[in-house]
Formats: structure tokens, sequence, C-alpha cells
């Protein structure tokens, strides 16, 4: 019988026994030939959580490992009891050279990193807060907040910028804190990249890019370099020289890049003539 005491920290445990025959011919260990056990202080054996004790047929030299996994054990003196069986027999041998190793516990990621996420110019800068235990984190992004996040870093730093970034487009990211044992993901932040002056509106040719509605009669215009996040507006005035001229309301874009995007001006019909002008900015 080996038995080894030691204290053990509270946390979670796996006990593995290697088993290796020092004969020369080949042996068939058997799991029911030995017991592997962890015993509390007043000698009461711990259940395990899962276990593994696999039959195994090995030559000379060649180690079988049989487990037990604990969890949250409290802190306290344990021993850990392996006893040899007694089975022989046809192609069997005595199991009779152990070496036992208590396995590390794992280091559990007690929290996860707080991010914040800022769009800057062609360019999303993450900054987010250090995680105790963490050796490194994983930076991943997705053009939706519910999926499909690939990575785009793992580093050891607290931050990092996004360069890869287009403006226009709506990035979400989760930065994972890891260490050889577990991972601990953020909350997913968002942020924009935008340009740093808008870009003018671009109105495609003919009645692509204006037209009057059949039905109201309301003047439409379609705006095609429209980008997500900046804000659109119609400017008019009945009388060139008048110097007068009305703002419609901003229109925000909700584009992800750019693409199309249609702004209407509903008193059209009211007017004798009317003179136009289409405005973007920053929001």
């Amino acid at each position: 019988m080996l038995r080894q005491t030691g204290y053990l920290p509270a946390g979670n445990y796996s006990l593995g026994v290697w088993v290796c025959s020092r004969n020369d011919a080949t042996h068939h260990f058997v799991a029911g030939q030995f017991t592997l056990q962890l015993l509390d202080g007043s000698s009461n054996v711990v259940p395990p959580v899962a276990s593994s004790s696999p039959d195994y047929t090995a030559p000379m030299g060649t180690y079988v490992q049989w487990t037990r996994s604990y969890t949250n054990l409290p802190a306290g003196n344990y021993t850990v009891q392996v006893s040899n069986g007694t089975g022989a027999g046809s192609n069997q041998g005595w199991v009779d050279d152990f070496s036992l190793e208590v396995l590390a516990p794992p280091t559990v990621l007690s929290n996860a990193p707080v991010v914040t996420a800022t769009g800057l110019v062609s360019q999303v800068d993450l900054n987010w807060t250090a995680v105790t235990n963490a050796t490194g984190y994983s930076v991943q992004r997705s053009l939706s907040e519910v999926g499909g996040y690939s990575e785009i870093a793992a580093l050891g730093t607290t931050n990092y910028s996004d360069t890869n970034a287009v403006n226009g487009y709506l990035y979400w990211y989760i930065v994972a804190a890891t260490n050889a044992d577990s991972s601990s993901n953020s909350v997913a932040v968002s942020a924009r990249p935008l340009p740093a002056a808008a870009p003018a509106p671009a109105l495609p040719a003919g009645s692509a890019g204006f037209g009057l509605d059949p039905v109201t009669g309301a003047a439409r215009f379609t705006i095609s370099n429209a980008m997500g996040g900046l804000k659109y507006r119609i400017v008019y005035t009945d009388n060139l020289l008048s110097g007068t001229w009305t703002e419609l309301g901003w229109e925000a874009c909700t584009n992800n890049g750019t693409g199309l995007l249609m702004l209407l001006d509903a008193g059209a019909p009211a007017a004798t003539q009317r003179f136009y002008k289409v405005e973007a900015a920053l929001p």
C-alpha cells in the first residue's frame, strides 16, 4: 500500500496513479486489482466526481494511468491511498511498481475583463481590466453581437488597436482572459470607426438618384455612399435669391459599412419650384 498525506488548499483536484510492471513479460493490468482513494482528515473516503480505470495490456516499461477527479474540496489534510491488488493468472501479473502523481489544481479565473471600445479613424482602440491569474488575452471580433466571433489577436497586455477596422462598420468585440486551465469572456462591446470628415453624399445620375413619388409627390433622394454612423439631411429653398434655406431633420444612417439611404421631402407637392442640397455630417 502506498500512502501520501498532506495539506490541500480548497479547490479542484485530479489524482493520477501511474502503474508499470518491472517484469519482462507483457502484463494485463486490471482495474479491479487495486484501489486509488482520497481520504479526508477523519479517514473517510471522499467520493470522486469522475474517474478513469481502464484495463490495459502493455509490455515492460509501458505505463498506464488511472485518475480520480474532485471538485470544491474544502481546505484540510488529506491522504492519497493506493492499494495493490491480488489478482493473478494467465497473462496477468502483479502490478508492483507505483509512482503517484497528485496533479496541480486548476488555476481558476474568478472574474472577466471589463472592456471599453473606442472608434477612431479606420481603427478601434480596446482597453480592458486585468484579470488575476490570467496569462494572456484573446481578442475576438464579429459584425454581430450574438455570434460569429473570430480571434484577431492573442496577447499579454490589456489593450489592443484594431487597425484593420473599416470606417462605417459596427464591430463587436469580446476579450477572453485565459490561462492553461480556463478562460473567462467579457461582455460584448461595440464601436464604429468613422472618417475624420463626412464624405460628400453621392446621388446616382437620373431618376435613380432623384425623383418624385408618383402617389404622394414627395421628393425622393437616394444616396449611394451613405456610411453607417453618419447622419444625412435635406436642405431646400423655394427662392435661390432669398439666401434662406430650410433644413429638414437629420437622419442617422444604420448601414453596416457603406450603402444606400433614401431621404424624403414630404412637403415638396406644396411648392411651385424647389431647390435642394443633401448634406452629411459626423454624429
